[in-house]
């Protein structure tokens, strides 16, 4: 997935956690100044974990803000 076709979905931040055993910290980063055609998983090569300094970060797009939040995430 690219970060148009998740602005295309009411997203425009991700979710990235660190993967290195024994952290597993994570956090919410606004993702608004980088192009459309970056795929969301390459946003994760930019980023260190902030306790520990690993490159070992996963992102996902913050599905929790999206369209699909706002339609079905209120258990209607």
């Amino acid at each position: 997935m690219t970060l148009a076709n998740m602005r295309a979905n009411g997203v425009r931040s991700v979710a990235a956690s660190c993967q290195e055993l024994g952290c597993h910290r994570h956090g919410v980063i606004n993702v608004d100044h980088l192009p459309d055609d970056l795929p969301v998983p390459d946003i994760a090569l930019r980023l260190r974990g902030s306790a520990c300094g690993s490159k070992n970060v996963k992102t996902i797009p913050n599905w929790s803000e999206g369209s699909w939040a706002r339609e079905y995430g209120s258990g209607r």
